[in-house]
């Protein structure tokens, strides 16, 4: 049997000054257009073992329905292969809140952009958020892709890895780290929640 997904990607110039295309991705989710009227496109280029959704109310943000979904994966068995339209450096956002355990030390995971060192290492996002359904963002900027792929590997510490949403924002062809000919060149992650 072959199972054929069929989707629609909607890639558009981002709000708040930003210069390059951006691809959005509400994981584990249909399609939503956010209170910025950015559209993220329903779940798409990812292998995982499945999806969870929560009715409950989610602090610190006004878009609760992009965090009310999730897409989650046990060991190491969730990626996200976003094709992107040009060689360069991307910013990406990973959108999480924890909408299934309650307590610190329940679901913890690594995520890695691109290869080389993971930009989250032993992530537990009730630790870092402070509360079950809150919003939390991180962000990494700087990351170059020159086979048109973005990767995102997700590995398992504790239980399920997961994510709520991911932007893809180009930096355009110039401007990043150097990469040393490498697929990645990687910078310092912000957090905003």
């Amino acid at each position: 049997n072959i199972a054929i997904q069929t989707f629609t990607l909607t890639v558009t110039q981002p709000t708040g000054g930003g210069t390059g295309a951006a691809i959005r991705i509400n994981c584990g989710g249909g399609s939503f257009t956010d209170s910025n009227g950015n559209t993220f496109a329903a779940d798409a280029y990812f292998a995982g073992d499945g999806t969870f959704a929560t009715m409950s109310a989610i602090t610190g943000t006004v878009d609760d329905a992009l965090y009310q979904t999730e897409r989650y994966g046990w060991a190491n068995n969730m990626v996200y292969n976003i094709p992107v339209p040009v060689a360069g450096y991307y910013t990406v956002k990973l959108h999480f809140a924890e909408i299934y355990w309650t307590a610190v030390g329940q679901r913890v995971f690594n995520v890695n952009i691109e290869g080389g060192p993971a930009e989250l290492t032993n992530f537990d996002i009730l630790a870092q958020a402070g509360a079950s359904n809150t919003a939390i963002i991180k962000e990494f900027s700087g990351i170059y892709v020159n086979d048109g792929m973005l990767n995102i590997n997700f590995s398992a510490v504790v239980n399920a890895a997961k994510i709520a949403a991911i932007e893809v924002i180009s930096q355009g062809t110039g401007g990043g780290p150097a990469s040393g000919g490498n697929s990645s060149g990687k910078q310092v992650a912000n957090e905003s929640s």
